[in-house]
């Protein structure tokens, strides 16, 4: 097979295996033929997002390197991956369990209160956006370690962080389901939307259209967590 059948042959694989574990934990099953459709249009998608991405002339970020694989969440839920920016605000995005871009946000301008306030104001401003657009069930990755400690743990400290973490735990708390965890890389999407150019103060939300750069790397997550899992 060549580079192009393999890449297929590849993503029916893991659209099989992912239906049998639905069947195994009893989720609806779903049509052999409609899997493996959906299995090549995904590679085909994704290599449309390439060639689109090497005829433009310039890049409106520069792109992170891989240094980690993004994991989807389980069917059925949502994974907000967020991070913060150097000038102040910051960058989230909701993806569905097939690695979708369900909603991606930019919040920038004000001054730098420093890496954890700006963490935690950026949660805020994704949890926030994802309830007002009526999302549920969210599984949530930073790569701030401290703050999602202090998240698992309710604690709410006398000062700005505080502050922000008791009005996203009262948000949450309007959730069915709600989950934190603490992500070492595999949160490049987040932090290129979090350096977005050009800088502009206020907010920005796509939940359509989103723009070319962040579509490919998002299909490139979903692609080598596909290849590396069959690959084990």
């Amino acid at each position: 097979m060549d580079r192009r059948q393999m890449g297929e042959f590849f993503s029916i694989l893991w659209e099989y295996w992912n239906a049998r574990s639905c069947f195994i934990f009893q989720q609806p099953d779903k049509n052999l033929a409609v899997l493996g459709d959906k299995a090549v249009s995904f590679v085909r998608r994704y290599r449309e997002c390439q060639a689109l991405e090497a005829l433009a002339p310039t890049s409106q970020t520069a792109p992170t390197p891989l240094t980690a694989s993004w994991k989807p969440s389980m069917a059925g839920f949502l994974k907000l991956n967020f991070d913060g920016g150097k000038v102040g605000g910051g960058g989230s995005v909701i993806r569905s369990s097939d690695g979708d871009i369900v909603l991606a946000g930019v919040e920038q301008g004000g001054s730098f209160g420093g890496p954890e306030v700006e963490e935690a104001n950026t949660y805020l401003f994704g949890i926030k956006c994802a309830r007002e657009t009526g999302l549920d069930n969210p599984v949530i990755e930073a790569d701030c370690l401290a703050l999602i400690q202090k998240l698992k743990q309710s604690t709410i400290q006398d000062n700005v962080v505080g502050s922000f973490i008791k009005y996203i735990l009262n948000i949450c708390g309007s959730f069915n389901f709600v989950s934190w965890s603490y992500v070492n890389g595999g949160n490049r999407v987040a932090h290129d939307l979090a350096h977005w150019q050009p800088f502009n103060h206020g907010k920005k939300l796509w939940d359509m259209d989103v723009p070319g750069s962040m579509t490919i790397w998002a299909f490139e997550d979903m692609y080598v967590f596909r290849s590396s899992n069959l690959m084990q």
